[in-house]
This record gives structure tokens, C-alpha cells and sequence, in this order.
């Protein structure tokens, strides 16, 4: 395949990583050229009522992470054939659309099963990036101003995220958080549901990286 900037679309030097999510032991590993193609050849467990996933990630320096985790059944389909990776670039700040938002259920911290591979790609980006500080800010669906009720969830929504990045290795140093209540709402007067539920969110502000 081939890994360029999903900014200007330049070949990226990248690293590309296959590992078995069972063992957690990386299987193949490379290195992609200047023109930023790469090829690996992969291994595969076969032995009998073992079914492992599998995690194909790309990563280059002040760029997010990729990561595409494949089932047993979907890894024996793959044939020699091209898998292309555009990686987004790291800015200080918030970054929504580059490395994405992480959405809740109503009146709960509670993460949608969408925002599983964003919850994913922060971690792998946390564990590439020793250096990088993040502050966690939580939001809440409410009306404004906001009461304690939205303070208090909005925290929690960001301690929520906080925690499963400790409890997967993070140093809880390197993580802020920060309860936004519902002052920030994305649709202040939301219509449906699914306005709403973009309000019920956990961003990520990237302090240092």
C-alpha cells in the first residue's frame, strides 16, 4: 500500500505494524519508502478453536496514528492487495476532525460503540507519543447556564476517558480534564436526537506533543 498526508497528500516515512491482539506480540513490521509505499507479508494463527484479532497500525513522527484491527475470519480474506493509509497531521489544539470526538450516551458517561476507535487511536497515540500532554474536556446536552447537575457529568464524561488511558499505562500527569458543563454546546438549540447527541461529547485538547 501507500501512506501519504491526508493534508496535501506527500508520501509520509512511516512505520506499519501487524500484531496479534491475543498475544499482543508484533508479527511483521516496516518501514514505508520515500515514495511512501510499504509491503509486508503477514502471519496468521491457524491453530484450532483459536481466534485472535488482528491490528495493522501506521504511525509516523506529529502525525495521528492509524489502526485497522481485523478478525480472524476478515485476516484469512486478505490477499496480496493495496491498503492505503492518509494520516493526519498533530496541531496543538483542539483536533476533531483529525484525530476525532468521543460521543456518550443520553445523561450517562457511557461511550457510544462508534467512538470505540477514537477512545483507540487516543491511546495509541498517547503510548507513540511520550511527550504529549492532553487535556480531556467534557460536555453535556443541556440548557444554558449551566447547572451542577451538567458540571458534574461533563466531568465525569472527561474522567471516564482519563482513566481508561491510566489504566491502559498513561501517567495520569500527562492528562488534564476539565468539565465544560454545557456552555460549549455544539447545537445550543438542538432539533433531533442526533443533534443532541453531538453535544454529549469529550474533546481533545492536545497541550504538548
Amino acid at each position: 500500500g501507500k501512506i501519504v498526508s491526508k493534508r496535501n497528500g506527500k508520501p509520509i516515512k512511516a512505520e506499519i505494524r501487524w500484531k496479534n491482539l491475543r498475544s499482543n506480540k508484533v508479527f511483521a513490521a516496516d518501514q514505508s519508502e520515500k515514495k511512501g509505499s510499504y509491503e509486508i507479508e503477514v502471519l496468521l494463527n491457524n491453530q484450532s478453536n483459536t481466534f485472535p484479532k488482528y491490528e495493522l497500525c501506521v504511525y509516523a513522527d506529529k502525525f495521528f496514528p492509524e489502526i485497522i484491527v481485523y478478525s480472524t475470519k476478515e485476516a484469512n480474506e486478505l490477499g496480496k492487495e493495496d491498503i492505503n493509509f492518509e494520516l493526519h497531521k498533530v496541531t496543538k489544539g483542539l483536533n476533531n476532525e483529525e484525530l476525532g470526538v468521543i460521543y456518550f450516551r443520553p445523561n450517562t458517561a457511557v461511550i457510544v460503540p462508534s467512538s470505540e476507535p477514537v477512545k483507540m487511536k487516543l491511546l495509541k497515540f498517547m503510548q507513540l507519543n511520550e511527550n504529549a500532554q492532553i487535556i480531556l474536556e467534557g460536555h453535556t446536552n443541556g440548557l444554558f447556564p449551566s447547572t451542577d447537575v451538567d458540571f458534574e457529568l461533563s466531568s465525569k464524561r472527561a474522567e471516564v476517558i482519563k482513566a481508561f488511558l491510566v489504566d491502559n499505562g498513561i501517567s495520569p500527569a500527562r492528562i488534564g480534564t476539565e468539565g465544560m458543563g454545557s456552555k460549549k454546546e455544539v447545537f445550543p438549540i438542538p432539533e433531533t436526537e442526533e443533534e443532541e447527541g453531538f453535544n454529549r461529547r469529550v474533546e481533545i485538547n492536545i497541550v504538548t506533543f
